[in-house]
């Protein structure tokens, strides 16, 4: 009926889905032969998301039954379910996967499973216009669908799938890594969790850049969503089989790039190639033919760039840099940052071989720190807060000092804010803020998040949100104070309200601490 908003917005998302595999990849409905394809509204499951069973979607496949499922969501936690976009694609995907791969919905394969229908369905909203691949931060599924009352989140980040605060981002610390048995208790030993691996693998390929916890060096040079979602599709369709693993989905995309774009060791080879090794999934490679070469060292410091001709690398948390694919001949290597010069400025080096043990040493100014009061020692003055947020309540411990700001850890319903407006300089070359962050909470949950604390930038005329930075919650409990950094460098020339705002729900404690705030120019 035209007059239910969830049946129209089921129609609509399947008529988008289909649209998208047929303009895209030929391809006719789920079957490729022009399957019907059914939708269910309203629909109420056995086990749904956050304790309601209105919270739930599926794809539903049986011997007489192929068809799509919406729960109506429960309005705070989840909104309906069949007007998202990115939940339609995704569960319209899955029937895709049956009639190809088939992926057995277990362990590794179910979580290549869930990662290929969040993979194309994030790639079909895009083509849609749902989102710019070009903006990181719109890499993520469900956004118009998870907590419908609030802005700025979603059900799981592409971009960074450890923001979630359960799904796994690097292949050695996926979960129920050996010796676990199927069941729906576990997940399926992780099948959404550990989908986040492959998530941020094709994040990579497609927007480039590096692990987003920096659990390696591997700067993958991306090369956009059109190869991106083309490498996977032909992965799926071609090569995958019921019980792939990671490492072997790793060898069928490498297989489907070089069957698209032009055999091994073209760029997009190399670029699928390098996203895997950024998420830890085994592998070898290697496209070392006669007059390719490589440079590294170390710089000093963390995230400098270091040029070699036309290459690149950026240096990792320890400094170090490897420039690969260098031709035989001398190059001029060059590293910069900002705030930082270098000693040598640059150094003329040779490869062929490879040159190795290319130094140099950073010397890097603090620069300019904007926030007053930024450690809270001059008391509950320059800051706006709730009542009593900012104390010097000798335990918990602050960071540093006597005075500390501390949000909710009532075990009852509340919600408290803190907040300073700070004017940024245009002519600021790099931005920062940062501040050390000790979360403590009695929860015991490890899959729900039922108190959080919200890190965003806000506009003092009328407080309205600019962007949503983090989000904590009492799944990212910590023992002690851990420091958080953003960089904001475009939103210099602004003036910008540093907001923090605590919820907490009506039991169990959790409290947020806040100390020693920075926002640092340079």
């Amino acid at each position: 009926s035209s007059s239910d908003q969830s049946a129209m917005g089921a129609y609509n998302g399947t008529g988008t889905t289909y649209d998208f595999y047929k303009n895209v990849f030929g391809r006719d409905s789920y079957d490729g032969q022009g399957a019907e394809l059914r939708s269910s509204v309203h629909a109420q499951f056995s086990t749904g998301l956050f304790g309601c069973t209105k919270n739930n979607a599926a794809w539903i496949d049986t011997s007489s039954i192929h068809q799509m499922a919406y729960g109506d969501g429960d309005g705070s936690t989840l909104g309906d379910l069949a007007r998202s976009l990115d939940v339609t694609a995704h569960e319209l995907t899955h029937g895709v996967t049956s009639r190809t791969a088939n992926l057995a919905y277990q362990n590794e394969s179910g979580a290549l499973n869930e990662a290929m229908s969040d993979i194309l369905g994030r790639a079909t909203s895009f083509w849609a216009g749902q989102g710019d691949p070009s903006v990181k931060t719109d890499w993520v599924i469900g956004a118009d669908v998870y907590t419908p009352n609030q802005s700025g989140d979603a059900l799981r980040y592409m971009y960074d799938p450890k923001k979630d605060g359960q799904s796994a981002d690097y292949y050695p610390e996926r979960n129920y890594a050996s010796g676990c048995t199927p069941s729906s208790s576990n997940d399926y030993c992780g099948v959404h969790t550990n989908s986040g691996i492959a998530n941020l693998a094709a994040f990579l390929m497609s927007y480039g850049g590096t692990h987003p916890r920096g659990k390696t060096s591997v700067n993958v040079p991306g090369f956009g969503v059109v190869k991106m979602r083309s490498i996977f599709y032909r992965a799926l369709t071609v090569y995958m089989t019921s019980s792939d693993t990671f490492e072997q989905a790793r060898n069928h995309t490498a297989q489907a790039a070089a069957d698209l774009y032009g055999g091994t060791c073209t760029p997009e080879w190399k670029t699928v190639q390098m996203a895997w090794d950024a998420v830890g999934v085994p592998g070898t490679w290697s496209c070392s033919s006669p007059g390719t070469y490589s440079i590294s060292g170390n710089v000093g410091t963390s995230g400098a760039t270091v040029t070699a001709g036309s290459a690149s690398a950026t240096s990792d948390a320890s400094g170090n840099y490897t420039i690969s694919g260098l031709a035989a001949g001398t190059y001029t290597v060059t590293p910069s940052k900002s705030g930082c010069t270098f000693t040598p400025t640059s150094r003329s080096v040779t490869v062929g071989p490879n040159a190795t043990g290319i130094n140099f040493t950073a010397s890097c100014s603090s620069g300019s720190q904007l926030l007053q009061n930024p450690g809270f020692e001059q008391g509950n003055v320059i800051w706006t807060a709730s009542t009593g947020v900012i104390e010097n309540n000798a335990s918990p411990a602050p960071h540093s000092g006597t005075w500390k700001a501390y949000l909710n850890g009532y075990g009852t319903v509340s919600s408290e804010y803190l907040y300073q407006d700070v004017s940024v300089p245009a002519s600021a070359s790099s931005v920062t803020l940062s501040f050390w962050l000790w979360i403590r909470t009695q929860e015991t949950s490890t899959t729900t998040a039922y108190d959080r604390l919200w890190v965003q930038l806000r506009r003092p005329s009328d407080n309205s949100l600019i962007k949503t930075l983090a989000i904590y919650s009492n799944l990212n409990k910590t023992s002690t104070y851990v420091q958080k950094s953003f960089d904001i460098t475009q939103y210099k020339g602004q003036t910008l309200r540093i907001y923090f705002y605590g919820a907490e729900d009506g039991s169990l404690a959790t409290g947020f601490l806040i100390d020693d705030t920075a926002l640092t120019v340079q």
